[in-house]
């Protein structure tokens, strides 16, 4: 697919992506609140798998790029389905959305579950990681139950496997 160069670049220009990703969103300089967290999983839901769409296009993998619709379509349908099947109330009391399972959480965790699979621990590494303070990130915002976002997780990660 790539040679050595290309893909050692790519491991270090992912890396480099998801770690400003972090620190634009929780500046180093400030304390961390729930206020930052919550920004942080909401850019994250959407930077995760366009990571893993933009890894598909950058090593020219369509295969790759099915298998990232696939994984993407049957993570987010399932989470769809079941949010409208149970109608748990979130813990802040919002009606706008219902809490299980965790959309943001299934969204991040299809992105890093993909980037892992697909093209290895350089990329699965940093990404399970900012999943993980996604997922940490809804619960200490108060939008969801920890089951929630174990379910979200659970069934990104059961979709990409």
């Amino acid at each position: 697919m790539c040679d050595h160069y290309t893909l050692q670049s790519s491991k270090l220009l992912s890396a480099s992506f998801i770690t400003c990703l972090f620190l634009y969103s929780i500046s180093p300089a400030q304390a961390v609140d729930d206020e930052s967290l919550e920004q942080f999983g909401d850019v994250m839901q959407f930077a995760l798998p366009a990571i893993g769409l933009g890894a598909t296009w950058g090593y020219g993998d369509k295969e790759g790029a099915k298998q990232w619709a696939w994984s993407g379509l049957t993570s987010v349908g399932t989470t769809t389905v079941l949010k409208g099947v149970y109608q748990k109330i979130r813990p802040n009391g919002s009606t706008s959305a219902t809490s299980f399972p965790s959309g943001h959480t299934t969204a991040v965790f299809w992105g890093a579950s993909f980037l892992d699979m697909r093209y290895g621990k350089w990329w699965g590494i940093p990404a399970y990681t900012a999943a993980g303070i996604t997922a940490y990130s809804r619960v200490i915002s108060d939008n969801h139950h920890v089951d929630d976002t174990v379910m979200g997780a659970s069934i990104a990660l059961m979709r990409s496997w």
